[in-house]
């Protein structure tokens, strides 16, 4: 079989990284372990609320979900279900598991408030429709709202309708 030299070469490159990860190419000399530095606490005078991370320290299993666009809540779904199968699987108990959702750029959406959904009208902007009504939803958070995507979405998950809590 021919190889590409692109493919001989990233071939190559990745035996080289291995060999060199696993050497102790990287160890500290003399068998020193690197000081630690101590972890940096938010200023006193900051207005950022970081208190979520401290809900992850003592959490055994965590899982961060990307959310870049609404996508009929797919990512909350996702978090939902890792939480659901942790319980079922492991026998977890909820602070024994943390989810986080990183809501960015057109998935910023799922973080905003149920008078922001009602005031900008999201559900029709993002082509969201609550199957009950087959209409946009006027709010995402009130409960648990079951979403569907309208028939022309195109995707993986374009037939599949998901409980956004």
């Amino acid at each position: 079989m021919h190889t590409s030299p692109r493919r001989d070469f990233l071939g190559r490159l990745g035996a080289a990284v291995t060999a060199l990860a696993g050497s102790s190419a990287f160890a500290p000399v003399g068998g020193e372990s690197l000081p630690r530095e101590p972890r940096r606490q938010p200023l006193p005078t900051s207005s950022w609320d970081m208190s979520w991370v401290d809900r992850l320290k003592n959490a055994s299993y965590r899982a961060v979900f990307d959310a870049n666009e609404v996508a009929d809540g797919f990512a909350l779904d996702l978090a939902g279900m890792f939480m659901d199968q942790f319980r079922g699987v492991y026998g977890t108990r909820d602070e024994e598991t943390r989810a986080v959702i990183v809501a960015r750029q057109l998935g910023a959406p799922l973080a905003f408030g149920d008078s922001l959904w009602a005031r900008y009208e999201i559900g029709a902007e993002t082509h969201v429709n609550d199957p009950t009504t087959r209409a946009p939803p006027a709010a995402i958070r009130s409960g648990r709202r079951q979403l569907s995507p309208p028939a022309h979405t195109t995707g993986p998950h374009s037939k599949r309708s998901s409980t956004v809590a």
